[in-house]
């Protein structure tokens, strides 16, 4: 074996000439190292037109996708945010040069951040939904498939590589198996269906909320940093995801109650029963902005509709025998309807027998019906219920 190249009794010297022929190449080396690194950018192909960073507190980072372009609405993993309604965050959009969809991490950190804020977070099935202030122009929408697809269909995802130079990269994969998982390594309880598709887990980590998408373009599941844990990338199922959105439209619309814009509460019952048609709650909760909105009739069939969807939503008769009960009052003789004022609000107390606002509510049609020592008990229970400081889940 021969010995060290260079020893330490032999100091290592260039005479001119060879420094001479060495500097032009030095240079070259100096400048090239200096310039900023180019980014060839990569064809923005589905799904990243809908893709962005998500940065949340606590330097926490993930990816997330649009799922609503006119509310602005981000589907993220609940991670990202803490797990917490209400909570700050900053998106950082996907750039688009000359048809070349720019990858560098670099350049991204860059960039202007747009605020946002949670409306809605399931720590239990790791979504949420966070709401951005602007889009730029172009940026795609996301659409949920209404199915899962079968095992080895072929998927489509983007993924943060964990390169220094490279933020995020398009990935094709097929479906291995869906499933109930359960995990509890990100110090929280997490219980979703999830699809396994197959990646390797080293991808999940930094691509927590990318969305993996069917052949037609459609969401099909999300991915999760639990599958960090695991041999293959998972992603929360896309029924999941609907819930998780229903749950945002449903915060969206109480807010919009509390502001009485009862025409903006209309829109987001909408929303909700466009994605899940036979929500019982969906179905009641439009029923209550027609109330408001004194559209009684068509406020009624929507209760209906919720109880045959639920014959246990207390909630649907006390709102139904309500409307009843404002259809009599504006009749010159209203006694059948305030019949069924008391019917549907004893429907309502023997599912809940302590749901206060239905005893008030009988208690009223009662008073209407001039039956008044019914309505002098209805008065004692409400008065004996308020005094334990009871208050009623259905109320």
């Amino acid at each position: 074996m021969g010995g060290p190249l260079l020893r330490p009794e032999m100091p290592f010297m260039l005479g001119w000439n060879s420094w001479r022929r060495l500097l032009p190449a030095l240079i070259l080396l100096t400048v090239a190292s200096c310039r900023p690194a180019t980014d060839v950018g990569i064809d923005p192909v589905p799904p990243l037109p809908a893709t962005m960073l998500v940065m949340g507190p606590f330097a926490q980072q993930g990816m997330g996708f649009l799922a609503d372009r006119q509310d602005r609405l981000v589907v993220i993993s609940a991670h990202t945010v803490g797990g917490k309604d209400g909570t700050d965050a900053d998106v950082v959009f996907l750039v688009i040069e000359d048809g070349k969809a720019k990858t560098r991490r670099d350049f991204y950190m860059k960039q202007p951040r747009i605020a946002a804020q949670t409306v809605y977070a399931d720590p239990t099935h790791d979504l949420a939904v966070i709401q951005v202030r602007s889009l730029p122009e172009g940026i795609a929408e996301l659409k949920l498939a209404a199915a899962l697809p079968p095992t080895n269909a072929p998927v489509q995802t983007v993924v943060d590589p964990g390169t220094k130079s490279t933020l995020w990269a398009p990935k094709t994969a097929t479906v291995v198996g869906s499933n109930v998982e359960i995990f509890s390594e990100l110090g929280s309880r997490v219980e979703a269906r999830v699809i396994e598709v197959s990646l390797d887990s080293k991808f999940a980590k930094g691509s927590a909320g990318a969305p993996i998408i069917n052949e037609a373009g459609e969401l099909v599941g999300v991915i999760t940093p639990c599958s960090a844990y695991k041999s293959r990338v998972m992603g929360i199922e896309a029924k999941e995801a609907r819930s998780a959105l229903c749950g945002a439209y449903r915060k969206l619309r109480a807010s919009a109650f509390q502001d009485k814009d009862y025409k903006r509460a209309m829109v987001y019952c909408d929303k909700v029963l466009a994605l899940e048609p036979d929500d019982a709650l969906g179905h009641n909760e439009r029923g209550a902005a027609l109330s408001f909105l004194n559209r009684l009739d068509d406020a009624i069939k929507e209760y209906t509709e919720a109880l045959r969807l639920n014959p246990k939503l207390a909630l649907a008769y006390r709102n139904r025998g309500s409307a009843y009960l404002e259809q009599g009052n504006a009749q010159s003789d209203g006694a059948a309807l305030w019949r069924k004022a008391v019917e549907d609000c004893s429907q309502a107390i023997k599912i809940d027998e302590k749901y206060i606002s239905a005893y008030r509510k009988r208690h009223e049609a009662y008073l209407k019906l001039n039956q008044q020592d019914l309505a002098r008990k209805d008065k004692e229970i409400v008065d004996e219920l308020v005094k334990q400081n009871w208050w009623s889940s259905e109320h």
